[in-house]
């Protein structure tokens, strides 16, 4: 008889394992009746996630914001520019958008 057919296996999860060594069996119950949670800290630690998850948030909301502003920005300066029609012009509206303090990012 071949040496793989003397190993016990078992059909769990439908793939097949060698069976646990017969010393190694699960750990024996924990009684939770016994256990006495610390709730304090607990809701401490929870406070504590929360506050730092949302000012996590709420800085990357500001941040992403203020990219869309300058975006739009930026945006806004390329259309007032690429409607000019000859270089004089655009020189022209270059110095009205410095001049000019929307179209400025910052």
């Amino acid at each position: 008889m071949y040496a793989r057919n003397r190993i016990h296996m078992y059909e769990g999860d439908s793939f097949i394992h060698t069976s646990p060594a017969p010393g190694h069996l699960e750990p024996a119950p924990v009684d939770v009746a016994n256990v006495v949670p610390d709730l304090e800290s607990i809701e401490q630690r929870a406070r504590e996630l929360r506050s730092e998850t949302l000012r996590d948030l709420l800085g990357r909301a500001i941040t992403w914001i203020g990219q869309k502003m300058r975006q739009a920005r930026k945006s806004a300066l390329g259309d007032y520019f690429s409607r000019s029609s000859k270089l004089a012009d655009l020189a022209r509206r270059k110095k009205e958008a410095e001049r000019d303090s929307r179209y400025l990012a910052g």
